[in-house]
């Protein structure tokens, strides 16, 4: 299911529920890039970020069990993208690792971390959100 609001005053906001399988990556990547404004200065960071945490919700999550889904929520404004991934909880909380360089994976949260203008992790085992923020202005790096 899909909610937007029109531009100006509180933004724009989305929403969808994406089944926990990892072939639903691809559709994750695909949606965003057709919910994010034309020519958004951060859209290749966006769908980055997002792809990372949608597979890690199939991966380390209930989500990605029989049956498992987890949501993303968008929201847009004049100033910055906020893009929240919402699964079904993990018994482990997410947390960066300090990952070598030879190892396969362990490192979405270090993309986050390193992308981002902020992000953070709300809720429990039961449901999770791990939501960032990409500000839309003059960068510096």
């Amino acid at each position: 299911m899909m909610v937007t609001a029109p531009y100006g005053g509180e933004g724009r906001r989305a929403q969808r529920r994406f089944p926990g399988e990892p072939g639903q990556v691809k559709a994750v990547r695909q949606w965003l890039a057709g919910v994010l404004p034309p020519g958004c200065p951060v859209l290749d960071e966006a769908i980055l970020l997002a792809n990372e945490l949608a597979v890690n919700a199939c991966q380390h999550t209930a989500s990605g069990k029989s049956g498992g889904s987890f949501q993303i929520i968008v929201q847009v404004d004049d100033t910055a993208i906020r893009v929240e991934v919402t699964d079904q909880g993990s018994a482990i909380a997410p947390r960066l690792q300090d990952s070598d360089l030879e190892e396969e994976s362990g490192r979405g949260l270090q993309l986050v971390d390193g992308l981002a203008t902020q992000w953070g992790v709300t809720g429990d085992h039961t449901s999770r959100t791990i939501w960032f923020e990409l500000v839309l202005g003059e960068r510096e790096f």
